[in-house]
């Protein structure tokens, strides 16, 4: 088992967490810590709505009539070509800098996109809201260098808060190896234990962020795609 494509972090980074030495290619430590990073980075995804690694996209987007088109990842790096309906839009109409390329957004820079909804007739006809087609096709590059991609001239551009949140919920994960996740709090004598985040968790799969610890949720709180 290797790394997972949307990895947020590494394996030796995550043994170093957990204070073990890294393991050897192949053995048994080494997939069980690859599928932890899988099954975390995977939570923070879904808890944040959004995909952070750098890709190259064709993406299909509605036209609201407006200023922006509102693209699935971010942040943009370079926009390679905008057709609307199979019709080249001249790279001289829009732009994608600064906070909008930070943001996913692709602004013209001549009075409005296209409102690609059907119409309703009448004397004065206005577009019919949530009819729009996905009629502009937007090929572009986004997203981060993820830390598993990383090499001599082209460092990891991950933000850190994300790489924590994953490697928080990856330790969580195999600390409670072997417990019962049911079980709050145990008792013995005089003597008790409670487990953190366990009973208040709650807005993915246990609760509000799953088996995201409630700090890493914290961290992911600027990250999240609000709809």
């Amino acid at each position: 088992m290797a790394l997972a494509d949307n990895a947020l972090t590494t394996v030796a980074t995550l043994a170093y967490e957990l204070g073990l030495p890294e393991p050897a290619a192949g053995s048994p430590a080494e997939k069980d810590l690859e599928r932890r990073i899988a099954v975390a980075s995977k939570a923070v995804e879904d808890y944040c709505d959004r995909r952070f690694g750098r890709a190259t996209l064709t993406e299909k987007v509605r036209g609201m009539g407006g200023q922006v088109l509102m693209l699935d990842r971010c942040p943009v790096l370079s926009i390679t070509s905008v057709t609307l309906d199979g019709q080249v839009v001249p790279v001289a109409e829009y732009e994608c800098v600064g906070v909008d390329a930070a943001a996913g957004l692709l602004r013209t820079r001549y009075g409005r996109w296209a409102n690609t909804a059907d119409w309703q007739r009448g004397v004065s006809p206005e577009p019919l809201a949530g009819t729009e087609r996905a009629a502009y096709t937007v090929v572009y590059v986004a997203g981060y260098v993820l830390p598993k991609d990383a090499a001599p001239g082209s460092p990891s551009t991950l933000p850190a808060p994300l790489e924590e949140a994953c490697l928080l919920t990856a330790v969580a994960s195999y600390r409670a190896k072997g417990r019962d996740p049911s079980i709050v709090s145990q008792s013995l004598l005089s003597a008790s234990v409670s487990y953190a985040g366990s009973a208040v968790n709650t807005a993915i799969g246990l609760g509000v962020a799953g088996i995201i610890p409630d700090s890493a949720a914290y961290m992911l709180q600027p990250y999240r795609r609000l709809t």
